[in-house]
């Protein structure tokens, strides 16, 4: 859920549905429509009435990681080295295929996907 400590940086591109595109160098990328991935409170500022998910994306490394994910398990949210934003639509386009995780099912060789928040 929050990322695993060592994983290798993977190219990808951020397409937002404003018309905002992004190539950037991440280890992790989360997109979830509420406060809670899991048992967590990975947004704590998401509502999930307001039309919008959450995406969130890093490259941090070990150390920073981990410090990301105490604050996270704790509550505190005292560190959050994670960039990202609130859309309605995202595109995601990968240098290399992927594992995909959607609502617990594991999609393997995933090089592309939309993902659209409907009313």
């Amino acid at each position: 859920m929050l990322c695993a400590t060592r994983r290798d940086p993977f190219l990808t591109k951020l397409e937002y549905g404003g018309g905002e595109s992004r190539s950037l160098a991440i280890s992790c990328l989360l997109i979830n429509n509420t406060r809670h991935a899991a048992n967590f409170e990975a947004f704590p500022n998401a509502k999930i009435d307001d039309g919008l998910f959450d995406v969130m994306h890093m490259n941090a490394g070990f150390a920073r990681q981990m410090a990301h994910n105490v604050s996270i398990l704790t509550k505190t949210h005292f560190y959050t080295p994670a960039g990202g934003r609130q859309t309605v639509r995202l595109r995601v386009t990968l240098g290399t295929p992927r594992d995909l995780l959607i609502d617990g099912e594991l999609v393997p060789d995933v090089v592309a996907a939309t993902i659209t928040i409907l009313p």
